[in-house]
């Protein structure tokens, strides 16, 4: 829907906003999981396993969808600073929308958040790409 063009700006924002949203979401658990096991395999240590799978334990439903992202970016992005830098930009704009600040509808980033959504399903997809090969 971002991509149509009788869409107003703030919906094509919205959509995009919910695409990155929705993405970030599903794929975050698998770059957990990976970032996990490097940890494990590096530190191979019962303790250290026990206070991984604490870890993992307690902050399951406790991850902001910052922190997801910047997970997910750290695996993926060779910019990954400016990435997550444009990701709290984005989030801050639909929040201040959804919080009723007002907002110039014309200015809404609505390229730079379907830029993001589109790098980083791209990304995602080669990543697995590469691991099944």
């Amino acid at each position: 829907q971002s991509l149509e063009k009788a869409q107003d700006q703030l919906r094509a924002f919205s959509t995009a906003w919910a695409a990155l949203e929705i993405f970030t979401n599903k794929v975050f658990a698998k770059y957990e999981e990976n970032f996990v096991e490097g940890i494990s395999k590096e530190h191979n240590s019962h303790g250290v396993n026990e206070f991984l799978d604490r870890i993992s334990e307690v902050m399951k439903d406790k991850y902001r969808l910052t922190d997801k992202f910047s997970l997910i970016a750290s695996f993926l992005s060779d910019d990954v600073s400016a990435d997550i830098a444009q990701f709290k930009r984005l989030k801050d704009m639909r929040d201040d929308i959804s919080h009723g600040k007002e907002f110039d509808e014309i200015r809404l980033p609505v390229e730079d958040a379907r830029k993001l959504v589109a790098k980083y399903l791209k990304l995602h997809m080669l990543a697995q790409d590469a691991l099944q090969s």
